[in-house]
């Protein structure tokens, strides 16, 4: 007997019913922030263009192996995707400042000013990447900053990670304690906002996009599991960092494994 995989009339429409229900109880906050964001409806405020300036603190600086990055394009792509199967090695410094330099880092300067490996509204670039480094060879346990424009990294002694690192994080089917290091992504709105109005905050998020892609085509090269995790509480891992409340925010975070 050959058995029926189409709906009923009825139950499609209950399933609609169930759909729209859900966009009313749910999405309302984004449709309200897609309103805002949109040009037309505020007027978009004129800023000066920032400048990048460089971090104090240096403690790792390092030159780009560019030979890691010869894979063709093709290969980075159809070898990404997303694994929890983290591994057991730890992660090559060496490959570290690779993905870093690859997902934020910059890459030449000419009449137009500085130029990095991802696109940002305005050239603002209003992101900040963080390292919490659980399982990498010649760097300790703990937060650091990532520093583009001098490829260096900076430790935050000021922040402390929690017993579980699990307990930052709403996605649980993902064991971090087992990571090698998770990037996380920190927006400035002071950055972005004065220039953009309400639509800066979806250019930083847009920013976000591009940046983790990078880190997960540059992992998937250099056979290292990747997997970008939305799933995190905000207050605490931005109470954690000592973000400004009124203009720094979390907006994505990306744990890495270990060498396959």
């Amino acid at each position: 007997m050959r058995r029926h995989l189409c709906m009923s009339s009825q139950s499609v429409d209950q399933q609609n019913l169930n759909v729209l229900q859900a966009m009313k109880e749910y999405a309302w906050a984004s449709n309200a922030y897609h309103f805002v964001s949109s040009f037309g409806e505020f007027n978009e405020p004129c800023a000066p263009f920032f400048v990048s300036s460089s971090d104090n603190g240096e403690i790792k600086k390092w030159d780009i192996n560019t030979k890691l990055l010869e894979a063709p394009l093709h290969e980075a792509l159809t070898r990404r995707k997303s694994s929890r199967d983290f591994g057991d090695d730890l992660l090559d410094l060496e490959k570290l400042y690779t993905l870093l330099w690859s997902t934020y880092g910059y890459t030449f300067t000419d009449n137009e000013g500085e130029h990095r490996t991802v696109p940002s509204a305005g050239a603002l670039f209003p992101l900040r990447v963080y390292v919490i480094s659980l399982g990498i060879e010649e760097l300790n346990k703990g937060v650091y900053q990532y520093n583009p424009l001098n490829n260096e990294i900076n430790i935050m002694d000021n922040v402390e990670l929690p017993q579980n690192l699990s307990d930052w994080f709403l996605t649980k089917h993902i064991d971090y304690d087992k990571a090698s290091a998770i990037i996380l992504f920190v927006g400035q709105m002071d950055r972005i906002c004065p220039k953009y109005g309400e639509r800066g905050y979806r250019y930083l998020l847009l920013e976000a996009g591009h940046a983790a892609q990078n880190l997960c085509l540059t992992s998937s090269i250099l056979s290292i599991p990747t997997v970008p995790v939305g799933g995190f509480n905000d207050s605490m891992i931005n109470q954690a960092l000592h973000l400004k409340e009124d203009c720094e925010v979390t907006v994505y975070s990306v744990a890495l494994g270990r060498t396959k």
